[in-house]
């Protein structure tokens, strides 16, 4: 077996050739927009090996499911698993090398599969009996579906599978484990998650335009708080087509979107729910800072000097959708912010003016952490009860997961996106700031009573929540958690 050990090694994995940076408080990168092609050799380091047998498997099927690119516009897309031959990409040529590590390890053949449907695929599958898959990639909502109907593995049981080590995403187990049951992960398997956790993108030409201070020394100086941010979306608002109207040919601070509530609600260190040790989901609103903090957003929101529907965006030019064509404005100088994940990065690319990114504000300094908000679409990874050997798949995970970290991971962070897309050098220590505070929202994916769209019904009727809006939903809420919780608390 072998044993958990440390060795020094050289890591080799697809990278770009380094760019030569000046000094300075600003410095950038020599070419906007970067390439992915070329290698580097990173320094020596520690790695860490999984604690698995030294087992292998006859060049036997391990049978993959992801969603395809049907799904979610394609931005959900599972794109880490599977590609069919290296193209000079670090991406890709790291996806390669890390299953073809995987394979030769343990003598196993990767049989990949996708589907705009996971859920269907994957309890059809259980419900027959049939052999289909032995690990799947769903959308955080279908695996929470797949957990709830009974079709996938409580990962707790699995043996070999060890989730104190670095390279699984324990926040998913202490943020929403119920029951203190792991029925999906995440961790350095999926790229997915970084993707999409959300944050604050900022035009540094309208940032120098405007005169404001710049957010990075909001941050350096830990006074990157909601009310300043919502003082700078305030101070760029100009009627550019001179028709006395607040509309899309204007210049504003940024576009609001149904569910942006939350992403500054929980960036302000609201949550509405949070697991005791029994792992059963406490109610965490009803105070009266809380509603302090929800009526600043809203005002904000609200305010039409600040934000602009994206709703009544009349016509999207050749865009696929309106938030895509709301990104669009951002590079053409219209917008001060936009909120997403890097999984939009390539949208920038061909952007004239810098641009750089930054957490979501804290709603004062005295607060901790900053807290990014991680989408409902992306992917987690479940095992379904019908995988063909319950152990193999344990040992799989593991082996892939470790070579996930130390092949994937620093193509895809260290290349894909600190290279090959930002701009500057404070844009990728932002990054280490954003995916160090990611928080998954329980009540994004689960059954909690009426609690988690209160701010959104407020939001449909263009009003400010009220406490007595969470009163009126507080007894369904406490009944829904509490089924919710005997679902997980009676599964396997």
């Amino acid at each position: 077996m072998m044993k958990k050990i440390l060795c020094f090694t050289l890591i080799f994995i697809m990278l770009i050739s380094v760019f030569a940076c000046g000094d300075g408080e600003n410095k950038t990168n020599d070419n906007k927009p970067g390439d992915d092609t070329g290698t580097i050799n990173e320094t020596a380091s520690e790695r860490l090996y999984p604690d698995v047998p030294d087992i292998t498997y006859d060049d036997a099927e391990f049978k993959i499911l992801g969603t395809s690119e049907a799904y979610g516009f394609g931005y959900y897309q599972t794109k880490d698993v599977w590609v069919s031959e290296m193209n000079g990409e670090a991406f890709n040529d790291a996806i390669v090398e890390r299953n073809r590590a995987l394979e030769e390890q343990l003598k196993i053949e990767i049989v990949y599969s996708d589907s705009a449907d996971v859920y269907s695929a994957v309890s059809k599958a259980v419900a027959s009996g049939e052999y289909a898959y032995d690990l799947v990639y769903g959308s955080w909502g279908d695996c929470v579906a797949l957990a709830k109907g009974g079709f996938t593995i409580n990962m707790n049981n699995m043996k070999y599978l060890d989730f104190g080590n670095p390279w699984w995403d324990g926040n998913v187990i202490k943020q929403c484990g119920i029951a203190n049951k792991v029925y999906y992960i995440s961790g350095d398997l999926s790229t997915l998650v970084n993707n999409c956790t959300r944050f604050v993108y900022f035009n540094k030409k309208l940032v120098g335009m405007y005169d404001l201070k710049s957010p990075y020394e909001y941050v350096h100086g830990n006074d990157w708080t909601f009310d300043n941010f919502s003082a700078m979306a305030k101070s760029v608002y100009d009627d550019l087509n001179g028709d006395g109207l607040f509309n899309e040919g204007d210049r504003f601070g940024l576009f609001r979107e149904g569910g942006m509530h939350d992403f500054f609600f929980l960036g302000c260190g609201q949550v509405l729910t949070k697991l005791d040790k029994d792992g059963y989901p406490q109610i965490s609103v009803m105070n009266d800072q809380t509603f302090i903090i929800i009526e600043k957003i809203f005002n904000m929101l609200y305010d039409t000097n600040a934000c602009i529907n994206i709703d009544e965006f009349k016509n999207i030019g050749g865009y696929s959708n309106r938030y895509a064509y709301a990104r669009g404005l951002f590079t053409q100088d219209l917008m001060l912010f936009t909120i997403s994940g890097t999984l939009i990065l390539s949208e920038f690319r061909d952007m004239e003016s810098d641009f750089g990114m930054i957490p979501f504000p804290k709603y004062s300094g005295e607060q901790e952490n900053y807290r990014q908000y991680v989408d409902g679409g992306t992917n987690m990874i479940c095992v379904p009860k019908t995988t063909l050997d319950e152990e193999r798949t344990a040992i799989v995970m593991e082996v892939m997961a470790v070579e996930s970290k130390y092949i994937l991971k620093p193509a895809y962070y260290d290349v894909v996106l600190k290279r090959k897309y930002m701009r500057d050098n404070e844009s990728e220590d932002m990054l280490d700031i954003i995916y160090g505070s990611k928080v998954f929202m329980l009540e994004i994916t689960e059954s909690l009573g009426g609690l988690f769209g209160v701010m959104a019904s407020a939001y449909s009727g263009k009003r400010i929540p009220l406490a007595s809006d969470y009163e009126k939903v507080m007894e369904s809420s406490l009944t829904a958690i509490e089924k919710t919780y005997n679902i997980y608390l009676d599964l396997e």
